[in-house]
């Protein structure tokens, strides 16, 4: 059912046990997934005037892309990875749009009942609400 899968992942260790669902999904319909990262980008500020800074960005994503992508392997799964700069959300629900996702597979965290206003603002949430694609929420 889930033959393509899209894994945004950042830049932390958080990214592990969506990578692994992922990989279990992938393997179950002979699929494959989609690792992607955005480098955000911040309105005023041109990437090459912080070229080296943007660099060093892109190489640290594409590391731990080629990391998660090794554990993909591992699992016998189909995989390719891209890293891309804009709006972490927009740039997201664009790639699940424009590759066809069957489902996105986040991380995310549990939102406290007792402060309802807090942590609605995630992207795993933005992404969510603005997808027209099914989205996995890993917490």
């Amino acid at each position: 059912m889930f033959r393509r899968i899209l894994v945004p992942v950042d830049l932390s260790d958080r990214n592990d046990r969506a990578v692994a669902v992922a990989a279990q999904l992938a393997r179950s319909a002979a699929g494959s997934v989609r690792l992607f990262h955005v480098i955000e980008t911040l309105i005023g500020l041109d990437p090459d005037d912080e070229a080296e800074f943007f660099r060093q960005l892109e190489e640290r994503a594409k590391t731990i892309l080629e990391r998660h992508g090794a554990r993909l392997t591992d699992a016998g799964v189909d995989w390719c990875s891209e890293v891309v700069y804009g709006s972490r959300a927009r740039e997201i629900v664009r790639k699940a749009r424009d590759m066809e996702a069957d489902l996105v597979v986040m991380t995310s965290h549990a939102v406290d009942p007792a402060d309802s206003e807090a942590g609605w603002g995630t992207l795993s949430y933005q992404v969510a609400v603005l997808t027209d694609r099914p989205v996995l929420l890993l917490k």
